[in-house]
């Protein structure tokens, strides 16, 4: 009788990529979102298992799960996700821990954030060819503390007309600020 040889086979259940997430991904690979956060922050490659970028990334991807989870689970979420294809070669689940999460918010926090923000809207701008007609950007703020005596003459006027004097008036208040003396 004739022997056969019969070998196992071994099937790992088959990972998928929920189509929100693929899409997210595509969205931040194409505008350098990862590349931006490893070449902004600093940390070196021999102590970091996942790049401060891909760590972001799973943050943000953690996101359009059906539910959220706390930052302690996000490895648990990518559970059954194709993490090699979303994170590169070698990046398992419980590769994205709380801790490496934790250490790549920690460096991004320390670089210029405005800077980094800027850049990646301007990729994106530039990507995906977004028009606008007006770009406007005012983070000024005026704070104003303490008691100020109200101006009766502008106290009483009924209609919303202003003399030129009266705006003027009101220019110096909103941009000198009053001065303290104890």
């Amino acid at each position: 009788m004739k022997q056969r040889n019969i070998t196992r086979l071994s099937f790992k259940k088959k990972k998928s990529i929920p189509f929100i997430i693929a899409l997210a991904n595509r969205i931040l690979n194409a505008i350098g979102f990862v590349q931006e956060i490893d070449s902004t922050v600093i940390w070196d490659e021999k102590q970091w298992e996942v790049s401060p970028g891909n760590l972001a990334k799973a943050l943000i991807l953690a996101t359009f799960f059906d539910m959220r989870a706390p930052l302690s689970r996000i490895a648990e979420r990518f559970a059954d996700v194709d993490t090699e294809f979303l994170f590169g070669e070698g990046v398992l689940p419980e590769k994205l821990n709380d801790d490496a999460i934790g250490s790549a918010l920690d460096r991004i926090a320390e670089v210029n954030l405005e800077r980094f923000f800027t850049a990646l809207c301007v990729t994106a701008y530039s990507v995906y060819k977004i028009a606008f007609k007006k770009l406007h950007s005012d983070t000024t703020s005026i704070s104003f503390y303490g008691e100020y005596e109200p101006d009766q003459h502008l106290a009483q006027k009924d209609d919303l007309s202003l003399s030129d004097d009266e705006i003027l008036q009101i220019v110096k208040l909103a941009f000198n600020r009053p001065k303290f003396t104890n």
